[in-house]
């Protein structure tokens, strides 16, 4: 059900009729267009034609994070904070990490 809705504000033409720039430029060129076409605010018409044009400056969206991202993290600041606290000399710390972020890896 909520796929359906997404989908539906995402990728409808007509969505994006009733949305307009509301919610800022739509993802989906075909709605960007169909939306475009309707604008009659000037300001808004030269957002979509600056977005459009520099698009091409742009690759491909990065790949996302690996699963276990946000321990790794969370890991690699406490093995920073043990080190600048003095508690473990830098080269354990930084061998523990990465077993510990290794282990989060594999699992």
């Amino acid at each position: 059900m909520v796929v359906d809705i997404m989908n539906f504000l995402v990728n409808d033409p007509e969505a994006g009729k009733i949305l307009g720039t509301e919610r800022g430029l739509s993802p989906n060129t075909d709605v960007r267009k169909v939306v475009s076409e309707s604008l009659t605010d000037p300001t808004a018409r030269a957002t979509i034609n600056f977005e459009n044009a520099i698009t091409p400056r742009f690759g491909a969206a990065p790949a996302p994070p690996p699963k276990g991202h946000s321990k790794i993290r969370s890991l690699l600041t406490a093995a920073a904070e043990s080190v600048q606290l003095g508690q473990k000399p830098p080269r354990l710390a930084a061998q523990e990490f990465l077993n510990q972020a290794n282990g989060t890896l594999a699992t």
